[in-house]
Order: structure tokens, then C-alpha cells, then sequence
């Protein structure tokens, strides 16, 4: 009987965490074991999950060992390497399953023997599970869909999807130096390699909707935004490498990342920012014309530290 992974990093998830793993306790599926890993929670978190290691063995919890990079995604690659399923589901430590979340992605490796991954749906809800606020429509496979999934034509995030444990070893899964974005960086490098999907057309991910609790400083923002811009350039360099950074990537980032300016501030990060938007340079009126408005914004930030508006 196949065994599914289940991987959940929590930090200071103390009052959800209960919530998340009851629903992994009620799967249909029977044959899966839970890994949740602690990325230094400094409140209840750990003793909630070990209390239900406890009941159900099925349940193994771990720390992050000091000698890892803290965040999630090394907790992610923590958990990944401790887990022993057949296949492997990362899963959030606030969001929901639904009690077939497993068995319907399993039945679909069944109709589907040469998938590598298996990719289901969302809903978002807002205070009790029974409210679903949005159901994610851009979950869907197609000819082109590196190219889709960048332009957000289709979407999909990481509680969504089930992979096969032996597809994913030996590959980079969670890049560890990066703060923010790490779903769509993975699922980018991922498709890069080209491999196999099946869509599971169910809403199985119960995703809650509470305010984000990430500041709007800009001083506080910068390592984030710094990290994904550091991520990006390094995409944006493999998908030139592989001659798959089309035209129509090229003009759909070029704005996006010229809105980073405001959170570079040294000589080397206004660099690795030019040489981004450079390696998406395409000569239309519309890049030329945000070329002008990010070169004005520039200078009004060096004299006068102001300029948001030229970026709206």
C-alpha cells in the first residue's frame, strides 16, 4: 500500500497547528505519516504536535537542528529528509485538509502511473472552515504551462501538490537563502525540469485567510525583497540558458522587478537589479518607456530619498 509524507514546517503556530493536524488525522487515506518540523517556535507549537505523536505514532515531530539555516524552507528540506512515504505533500501549518485530500491524489497517481506530481485545488475560507470565500480557478495543465505558470495564467501553491519521493531526491528542492516567494521558486525550477503532471480536479486544500502579519516597512521588507530579487535574476538566468525567458516573460516581469528599486540601497543590489531588468530588456515602447520612468525614479531617490509615484 503506497505511503504518503505529509511535511509541515510551524513557527509559533501554537493556536492552528491543532487544527492543521486534526485534519491530517481524519485522511480516509490510512497509510501516511506526518512530519512536522519546528523552525524555533518560542511558544506552544512543539508540545502541541508532540501531544499528538503521542496518540498516534503516525505523527513524527522534529526540531530543526541548530546546524541548519533557520526559516521554513530549511525545515521544508529538514522534513523531506526525514520523511519515508512513497510520495511526499508539503503542507501548511495553518491551512486545512479535506478528509479525502489524500485518497483522491493517490487515485489520481493510480489513473495516471507516469505522473510525477499530482496537482489538486484550493479554497479559501475565513473563520470556520463551512465559510469558503474564493476558490482558486487557475489550477489547470497545459501545453505551455512553464510558460503560463509564470505569467500566473495557471497557479497553483504548495499544499496543492504531491510529488513522488523518487522524482524530487537528489534535485534542489527549497532554496534556503530565500525569505519570501519559496513556492513559486520551487514550482519554477521544478517545471524547468520538464516532468511529469496530472491534474486532480477537487478542491482539497482548506486555506485560511487571516491578515498578514508581515510588516510594511520598507526597512523591514528589504531582506525579503532582496532575497526573491537575488532568486528571480537567477531564474530569469536559467530560463535564458535553456532559451525558454520568452518575449512575453520578459515584458510581464520587467515592471515588476523595476518596483524593487525602492528596497535596493547599495552598489552591488541597484547592479544585480540592472542586470536583471537588462536580461529582460525587449525593444518595444512599452519597455522603453518603463526604462525612462525607472531611470527618473532613480534619481529623484538619490536626491531626494522620494519617488514611489513614478513606480505605480
Amino acid at each position: 500500500m503506497i505511503k504518503v509524507s505529509i511535511i509541515i514546517p510551524v513557527y509559533n503556530r501554537e493556536r492552528l497547528i491543532v487544527e492543521t493536524l486534526e485534519s491530517v488525522s481524519a485522511q480516509t487515506w490510512q497509510n501516511w505519516e506526518c512530519v512536522v518540523v519546528d523552525d524555533g517556535s518560542g511558544d506552544g507549537s512543539v508540545e502541541a504536535a508532540q501531544e499528538f505523536a503521542m496518540r498516534d505514532n503516525r505523527f513524527k515531530v522534529f526540531v530543526r537542528p541548530e546546524n541548519r539555516k533557520g526559516g521554513g524552507n530549511a525545515a521544508r528540506n529538514f522534513g523531506f529528509e526525514q520523511s519515508t512515504g512513497d510520495l511526499v505533500n508539503w503542507f501548511d501549518s495553518d491551512d486545512l485538509m479535506t478528509p479525502d485530500f489524500i485518497a483522491q491524489k493517490v487515485a489520481c497517481f493510480f489513473s495516471h502511473p507516469q505522473a510525477d506530481a499530482v496537482i489538486s485545488k484550493r479554497m479559501v475560507f475565513s473563520g470556520s472552515p463551512s465559510n469558503i470565500v474564493f476558490r482558486e480557478n487557475r489550477t489547470k495543465l497545459t501545453d505551455t504551462i512553464l510558460e503560463d505558470f509564470l505569467l500566473i495564467n495557471t497557479t497553483w501553491f504548495l499544499p496543492d501538490v504531491m510529488w513522488r519521493k523518487s522524482y524530487l531526491t537528489g534535485k534542489l528542492l527549497f532554496n534556503e537563502a530565500l525569505f519570501s516567494g519559496q513556492d513559486r521558486d520551487f514550482h519554477i525550477r521544478m517545471l524547468m525540469l520538464d516532468p511529469q503532471l496530472a491534474l486532480c480536479d477537487h478542491y482539497l486544500t482548506l486555506c485560511r485567510s487571516h491578515p498578514d502579519n508581515i510588516t510594511t516597512n520598507i526597512n523591514r521588507r528589504r531582506p525579503l525583497k532582496m532575497s526573491h530579487l537575488v532568486a528571480m535574476d537567477g531564474i530569469f538566468a536559467q530560463l535564458e540558458a535553456q532559451g525558454k525567458l520568452t518575449q512575453k516573460v520578459k515584458t510581464f516581469y520587467f515592471w515588476r522587478m523595476v518596483k524593487y528599486l525602492p528596497f535596493v540601497s547599495t552598489a552591488d543590489e541597484h547592479g544585480l537589479l540592472l542586470q536583471t531588468l537588462r536580461r529582460l530588456h525587449v525593444n518595444s515602447a512599452r519597455i522603453f518607456w518603463q526604462w525612462i520612468r525607472f531611470w527618473v525614479a532613480r534619481a529623484s531617490f538619490a536626491l531626494t530619498g522620494k519617488g514611489y509615484f513614478l513606480l505605480r
